[in-house]
């Protein structure tokens, strides 16, 4: 079967597009794919099963499922009284700008279990909190306030675990790799935000830059120059999403140094400018 291409509809008071699925015994979605991020969260029950271009997952209680921009995929759901899911369609240039790199939303489905949300217990209430205003928007339009204030909350740590995800999946974690990179690579994690420098890390190690870095991008697939980046470039999005704070301040806490360093190396990957990406959420 051929999959079809689902154009999305967004309401006028929210960016994103909720959905809330509840008693729904026979609910199949036949393969489709559009251009927003899809966003499953299930609060109760097992609903079902979700297949994204071949991989099957079985969705269960507190879990959490990320689609992405133009994927393939259809879902085989039973939705009893026991079970509720929550659905969020995100427009890829709310998340990352209008003129948005095609290699940001180059990644894999990302699968989160219950486990996840023990540690991460502000997204979880974050979803609870959206679906809730949400709903009480139709009755009281004050609400949207408070479905808007959500919705960025949701989208800030969307685009944390995109970040995260994508890192992941260039680092091979595997036997292979020597223990000193792994211990490098938890240290860079740890400390991003500070002015790190590969001549003193590698010395930490004993070993030369040069070496350090070969090694680096054999086992990750990029440079630590590019790893660094990608870290702090994940922080400032979260940063200019979910505070008041000025670029000045941002630049610092993530690493940049200068603000212009930080407007550089953001409008490079982003294409186009911190304060543009912030006025572009509210647009």
């Amino acid at each position: 079967m051929n999959a079809y291409h689902e154009q999305q509809q967004y309401s006028k008071y929210l960016p994103i597009r909720v959905i809330f699925h509840k008693n729904n015994p026979n609910f199949y979605v036949i393969p489709h794919w559009h251009e927003g991020l899809e966003l499953l969260y299930v609060l109760c029950g097992n609903p079902g099963t979700v297949l994204i271009q071949g991989q099957r997952y079985n969705l269960k209680e507190h879990e959490l499922l990320i689609i992405g921009s133009k994927q393939v995929h259809s879902m085989d759901l039973k939705i009893t009284q026991m079970d509720k899911l929550l659905t969020i369609i995100i427009p890829p240039e709310w998340l990352f700008g209008k003129s948005i790199n095609s290699e940001v939303l180059n990644f894999s489905p990302i699968y989160k279990r219950a486990e996840y949300f023990q540690k991460n217990i502000q997204f979880k209430e974050s979803l609870e909190n959206l679906i809730f205003f949400y709903q009480k928007s139709y009755m009281d339009e004050a609400e949207n306030m408070n479905a808007l204030y959500y919705s960025h909350v949701v989208g800030s740590n969307v685009v944390k675990l995109i970040g995260e995800n994508s890192i992941a999946n260039e680092i091979v974690q595997n036997n292979e790799t020597p223990d000193f990179l792994k211990d490098a690579i938890l240290y860079i994690k740890r400390n991003f935000d500070q002015q790190l420098d590969i001549r003193d890390i590698s010395s930490s190690y004993h070993v030369s830059p040069e070496y350090f870095s070969r090694i680096f991008k054999k086992y990750t697939g990029i440079s630590p120059k590019k790893f660094i980046l990608r870290l702090r470039l994940t922080k400032a999005i979260e940063l200019l999403r979910t505070t008041n704070l000025d670029m000045n301040e941002i630049a610092v806490m993530c690493g940049f140094g200068t603000n212009k360093n930080f407007f550089v190396l953001f409008k490079k990957y982003y294409t186009t400018t911190p304060l543009q990406y912030r006025k572009s959420l509210f647009d």
